[in-house]
C-alpha cells in the first residue's frame, strides 16, 4: 500500500469522527462530515481529475485552448476567494465554533486548496517538493492527520450555526 492509499481513509475517519461529534448537536459537525467525506471521495477516485479534462476538451473545442492560463487565474481566483471567504466566517464564529474544530476546518480548507491548485496546475508547474510522490503525499497525510486530530480532541459546547451563518 502506497501513502497516497491512506489519505483517503484517514479523511474518512475525520468524517466519522465528524458524525460522532454531532449526536452531541450542532449542525456545524453535519457540514464538516460533509467536507470531510468529499476529501475522501476525491483522493480515493480522483473525481477532480475528469473535471478538468472535460474542461480541458471544452476549451479546445471553443478553440480557445492558448488562453487556458486566464481560465486557470480566474479559477483559482474564484476558489481561493471561497476559501478566503471560509476563513474569515471562521474568524467570526468565535462563539460558535470551538479553536480545534477552527484549526481542522483551516486544515481541510488548506487541502481543498491544495489539492485545486494541483488539479489546475496538471501541464506542471508545481514544486516538485509537493508536486510529486511522495512529497504530495506527505502533504495530504499531514493535513488530514492534522483535521484528524483536531475534531478528536475538540472539547466544549458543541458548535451551533444560525441560518444566516453559512
Amino acid at each position: 500500500m502506497h501513502l497516497a492509499d491512506v489519505v483517503p481513509f484517514v479523511w474518512c475517519a475525520v468524517a466519522i469522527v465528524a458524525v460522532a461529534r454531532s449526536r452531541r448537536g450542532g449542525r456545524l459537525w453535519w457540514v464538516t462530515c460533509t467536507f470531510a467525506a468529499m476529501l475522501a471521495t476525491l483522493h480515493r477516485w480522483g473525481w477532480n481529475k475528469p473535471l478538468y479534462h472535460a474542461g480541458r476538451a471544452t476549451l479546445i473545442d471553443f478553440g480557445v485552448y492558448d488562453d487556458r492560463l486566464v481560465f486557470k487565474a480566474a479559477i483559482g481566483v474564484v476558489f481561493a476567494a471561497l476559501c478566503a471567504w471560509f476563513a474569515w466566517r471562521m474568524r467570526r464564529w468565535p462563539r460558535r465554533l470551538l479553536p480545534l474544530h477552527r484549526i481542522g476546518w483551516l486544515a481541510m480548507l488548506a487541502d481543498a486548496l491544495y489539492v485545486a491548485v494541483r488539479t489546475l496546475s496538471i501541464d506542471g508547474w508545481m514544486p516538485i517538493a509537493i508536486g510529486v510522490e511522495p512529497g504530495k503525499s506527505v502533504l495530504g497525510l499531514s493535513l488530514a492527520i492534522a483535521t484528524l486530530l483536531a475534531f478528536a480532541f475538540a472539547h466544549g459546547p458543541a458548535p451551533e450555526i444560525d441560518d444566516d451563518a453559512l
